[in-house]
């Protein structure tokens, strides 16, 4: 199982792959949010080529919505990544996987969105279409997990192992509306990491918001972490994604050392949930990690 990382910038490669990160997740500009940094067509052509002579792989994240508009982007950024394409495509919408199709990308595709891909039939489906993998949904547990995995026959299966869980989407701009309402102006950086929402009836519990111009996502107040689920079902899995959202630098380097490390998960039992998993004990200092 590989431990997937996403980059704000490339000077952080060398420095995660010595934590153990194995693939490292970039997006391109106009095509991605919900990251701390994007990047062009051009950039991500670099980091394609570095990595082949580097090591590791290079993954691509597209988890916006794609609307007409996006279009002739996506088109275009298709069109960019035949001569040298990325190891794997991850997309939050379908329509990436269709256009894929005519540029012969469709064996690069992990389609990723949040709480899709339940059950077999969606394996079938896809792994007749041909793609790369699929992540399951955030809502599954080990055991569903490892029954999905087991008819997945080629098809590469992913989780989202670590971070703020996305629990809803608009496509409104719902702080900036809340914030007209209020008569106050908007800021700059809307989408940055300050934004909380505390609901009456969860006192709290201050889940964090983010507003871009693909629309409004608030997500779990805590954050998931799954060292015991990993331990357990490593050997099933393809990938595991780490996600950064909302998370300092410093706390993020320290989560991915303990996915490789397990004597470094103690600092991790306290503030985290499990987010649908169930939680474990912690390991051991003398346990085996979560590689297969």
């Amino acid at each position: 199982m590989r431990l997937v990382v996403t980059l704000r910038d490339w000077s952080e490669k060398l420095r995660f792959s010595a934590l153990g990160a194995d693939v490292f997740l970039v997006h391109p500009t106009g095509l991605s949010g919900l990251t701390p940094s994007t990047f062009s067509f051009e950039e991500i052509q670099g980091f394609i080529r570095r990595c082949r002579t580097e090591g590791g792989f290079l993954y691509v994240g597209l988890n916006q919505m794609i609307h007409g508009k996006d279009l002739p982007l996506l088109e275009t950024f298709l069109q960019a990544m035949v001569p040298q394409p990325p190891d794997a495509i991850v997309a939050f919408d379908l329509a990436v996987l269709e256009r894929a199709r005519a540029y012969g990308l469709s064996d690069r595709v992990i389609y990723r969105p949040v709480t899709l891909n339940t059950n077999s039939r969606d394996i079938a489906f896809f792994r007749s279409a041909g793609l790369k993998g699929i992540t399951l949904s955030s809502t599954l547990n080990p055991e569903e997990w490892a029954d999905l995995a087991r008819v997945a026959a080629g098809l590469e299966i992913s989780v989202f192992a670590h971070g703020h869980l996305d629990l809803f989407y608009s496509r409104r701009r719902l702080l900036t509306n809340h914030l007209m309402r209020l008569g106050i102006e908007k800021r700059e950086g809307i989408q940055n990491s300050e934004w909380r929402l505390e609901e009456e009836t969860r006192p709290g519990q201050r889940l964090p918001i983010w507003e871009d111009d693909a629309g409004t996502h608030v997500f779990s107040a805590r954050k998931r972490e799954s060292f015991a689920a990993l331990r357990s079902h490593s050997s099933l899995l393809s990938d595991a994604f780490l996600d950064r959202l909302f998370l300092s630098d410093a706390e993020y380097e320290a989560a991915l050392a303990a996915y490789a490390d397990p004597r470094l998960e103690a600092a991790f039992w306290r503030d985290f949930g499990s987010g649908y998993l169930p939680k474990g004990a912690p390991v051991p200092a003398n346990a085996g990690g979560i590689r297969p």
